[in-house]
């Protein structure tokens, strides 16, 4: 679903689209006036129809390549405000030979402006979804010629044709108002061409230099563009020679009356808009088959109209239908090529009018059987047996946790394991499996020792995921990755991008770098999974998020909930085992950790949180690290932050956290989750069973490889009064529990990036979660209060 920001913003593009579409056709309901008016004939004022189409043709690629270099909002501004100023100065032109001139001068801008904004609304969106965000834009177009067209040759009739181009004008000028208000400053961003960014430094590559126009034109080389266009050419010509000549033709023809114009021009419009709404879900799915279809169907209408058009009722019957099937051909032509057609060039698109190469993510072929299977089971709302908790009477905050579920990423099953990911929301609940006989090709962008838990669970999954290249900094990091981890390896993300074009990167870097390589990589139109934090700072956070946020392209390695332990307890809670939880407390892991864990156990999504907290400073032996054994047996200072949090209506947290906890031996871990009707503490569940009835049970650990068992050491499940309530999805490979918890969450991203599973982890959670820890750092050395507020990625 998409947000507000990105609604507002494809509705901008399409009031762009609606003055344009209306400014183009309304010519051809006025004809007659226009011609009675300069004192021409019809055939002659029809060149105002080829003037305006003139431009199309000119404007279009010479403006495209000059603008290539631009950011594509300032560029949607330019041509929208040239649009408005020829529309008026066609409404002012007091001969025909001017007239000509300023239509001219009004095409010139027209496939610039469509071919920008198909950039920018590719871009707002998931690129699997590219074709339908660019269907919204265009719906402007069609919708012109069911409102605007009609109301617009009414308005003609009686007020005169320069009126309308004068209220046109004023469209585009709302539209140029739109776009400034609601179109991101960054959307459809350039990125380099191959050449240049296997030339570009890293600090270049990481700010995402503009596209060169050799790049751009360099697409003509290709027949598969060639024929492309010539479709749209073919296809288009004919039929706009038909709607050009559509009033003479209907009134002197097929005998209507002048004032029938409005709704035959509304129907001709109909026929457009439903062919454009159809045919972008159509040419997503099968670009190929619904071009040949839709061409085949419109040669087969055009011919029964021309043998009908002097009958009334078959020629008002048959005439929104080749509008109709043009909608879906033009939608298939440019799916054919961007979208994985045939013919088009593997792993690369073609933006329509903007010609710009973008990075095209490999579709899964399903091959049943394949021992690369990755089951997902979708617990969703509705639907037999739905294991999600399901809120006990009384409980008002049932829906608002089913919603915080989605947005926290539960719903997803590998292999049996713990559910993660968003549901999708609104669909039934349902099992499916999905096959990936090749696997996922994945890229590391950085060194450290974060990114080999990648490299290593990359090789234990050679059927499901595939390591094809790194970045890094410097040369002698470089030469030690292709040593080490036996891939290529390249000295900037874009270079890495542009020659292995992989699924998705993983960005495992410094804090201060991260948003500058996550926001690198989503400009090269690469999907990411961002080691956490995505950005060190509150700041940080927000600019990243207005850079990238709404494109949904950013997945963040949050695991906590991943690990088998933390798994199977939210599978309690979620059960409703303890009723609603209310308390959250954790001592274990630090920051954004420890809030991910507290959020996702209670159900919260983005309300402001009311943070307290407190330093303490003991001694405390600290004999382990993560480089092992320290040797050193003497107590030194180490520093605790005790903070609470309260989330409003009753739910808060306990953040407890001491130095090197994580590694440090002498301090337990704990988690304690308080509900309504019970509690867990740790593997300790006492909970209301009935009347005066209070059990209390064990979650048990079942570990392989002990006493006699000789399967190795390996965790199998975890189960609760006799029932699995987590199983280990990857079995047999003897990883420890951080190591399941991120081939998780990598197993997720693989499917998400093929469109084949849900988020696993959304970027606007993982903003939240560090936002949240932030706060508790400012508590713990103000000494004061801190308030959270609603920030934009909780929209």
């Amino acid at each position: 679903m998409l947000s507000g920001a990105v609604r507002r913003a494809l509705l901008s593009l399409a009031v762009g689209g609606f003055a344009i579409g209306t400014g183009e056709f309304v010519v051809m309901g006025l004809l007659p006036q226009v011609a009675s008016d300069l004192s021409v004939s019809i055939p002659r004022a029809g060149e105002l129809i080829s003037a305006y189409a003139l431009g199309v043709v000119v404007g279009a690629p010479l403006l495209t390549a000059a603008s290539v270099r631009y950011r594509r909002k300032p560029v949607l501004l330019v041509l929208m405000s040239w649009f408005a100023a020829g529309n008026l100065l066609s409404a002012l032109a007091p001969s025909f030979g001017l007239v000509l001139l300023a239509r001219f001068a009004t095409g010139l801008p027209h496939g610039a402006f469509f071919g920008a904004g198909a950039v920018v609304a590719g871009s707002l969106v998931d690129k699997t979804r590219s074709n339908s965000a660019m269907a919204v834009m265009f719906a402007g177009l069609t919708v012109a010629n069911i409102v605007g067209v009609p109301l617009t040759t009414i308005l003609g009739q009686h007020a005169g044709w320069r009126l309308v181009y004068a209220i046109v004008g004023l469209i585009a000028v709302l539209a140029v108002l739109a776009v400034a208000l609601a179109v991101p400053a960054d959307a459809g961003a350039r990125t380099q061409s191959a050449d240049e960014q296997g030339a570009a430094s890293a600090p270049e590559a990481a700010g995402g230099a503009q596209s060169s126009l050799r790049g751009e034109l360099r697409a003509f080389a290709k027949p598969e563009v060639w024929l492309v266009l010539g479709v749209a050419m073919v296809g288009g010509g004919g039929l706009f020679a038909t709607f050009s000549y559509i009033t003479p033709m209907m009134t002197n023809v097929a005998h209507y009356a002048d004032s029938s114009m409005t709704w035959l021009l509304a129907l001709f419009g109909l026929g457009m808009t439903i062919g454009n709404l159809v045919g972008a879900p159509l040419s997503d799915r099968w670009p190929a088959r619904t071009l040949l279809c839709s061409l085949g169907a419109q040669i087969a209408v055009s011919i029964a109209f021309l043998a009908a058009d002097h009958n009334r009722v078959t020629a008002g019957g048959d005439l929104p239908v080749p509008a109709l099937l043009a909608g879906r051909a033009a939608h298939a032509a440019g799916a054919d090529y961007s979208a994985g057609g045939r013919r088009a060039e593997p792993g690369r698109r073609l933006d329509p009018g903007g010609l710009q190469h973008r990075q095209l993510h490999r579709r899964l072929l399903r091959r049943p059987g394949h021992r690369g299977r990755v089951r997902i089971r979708l617990a969703q709302r509705g639907g037999r047996r739905a294991r999600r908790r399901r809120p006990r009477p009384g409980d008002h905050r049932g829906a608002r946790r089913a919603r915080s579920n989605r947005a926290h990423g539960r719903g997803v099953e590998y292999s049996g394991g713990p559910r993660h990911g968003a549901a999708r929301k609104g669909s039934a609940r349902k099992d499916r499996r999905v096959t990936t006989p090749t696997p996922t090709t994945f890229g590391i962008i950085g060194s450290g020792w974060r990114a080999e838990f990648f490299v290593r669970l990359a090789a234990l999954l050679p059927d499901r995921l595939t390591l094809v290249g790194a970045a890094a900094r410097r040369a002698r990091s470089a030469e030690r990755i292709t040593a080490h981890w036996r891939v290529p390896a390249y000295l900037s993300p874009q270079e890495l991008i542009s020659k292995q074009s992989p699924d998705f990167v993983v960005t495992s870097v410094s804090w201060p770098a991260n948003p500058e390589v996550i926001a690198a990589a989503v400009e090269a139109g690469v999907k990411v999974l961002a080691e956490t934090p995505p950005a060190p700072d509150a700041d940080g956070l927000r600019a990243l998020w207005a850079r990238v946020g709404e494109r949904r392209m950013v997945q963040v390695a949050e695991q906590y909930l991943l690990m088998p332990g933390h798994a199977a307890r939210r599978e309690l809670v979620e059960r409703g085992t303890i009723g609603r939880p209310t308390s959250v407390q954790v001592s274990s892991t630090h920051g954004y950790h420890a809030v991910s864990m507290i959020r996702g156990l209670l159900g919260v999504d983005f309300e402001p949180v009311r943070v307290t907290a407190s330093r303490f400073t003991a001694p405390l032996l600290d004999p382990l690290t993560r480089d092992g054994w320290t040797g050193d047996e003497s107590a030194k200072d180490a520093e605790t932050t005790l903070a609470t949090l309260d989330f409003g209506n009753g739910a808060s947290g306990l953040y407890d956290f001491t130095s090197n906890q994580w590694h440090n031996r002498l301090r337990l871990r704990r988690i304690v989750i308080r509900g309504s009707h019970g509690e867990l503490a740790d593997d300790t569940v006492v909970r209301w069973a009935g009347p005066r009835t209070v059990l209390k049970s064990q979650l048990v650990r079942s570990q392989l490889g002990q006493d006699l068992n000789l399967d190795g050491h390996d965790t199998e499940h975890f189960s609760f009064d006799g029932e699995v309530v987590y199983r280990n999805p990857f079995l047999g490979l003897r990883l420890m529990d951080e190591e399941i918890a991120i081939a998780s969450i990598l197993a997720a991203t693989a499917a998400w990036v093929h469109d084949e599973g849900p988020e696993p982890y959304p970027l606007a959670q993982a903003c939240q979660d560090h936002l949240i820890a932030l706060a508790i750092d400012q508590a713990a050395e103000t000494g004061e209060r801190v308030t959270t507020g609603v920030e934009a990625w909780a929209h």
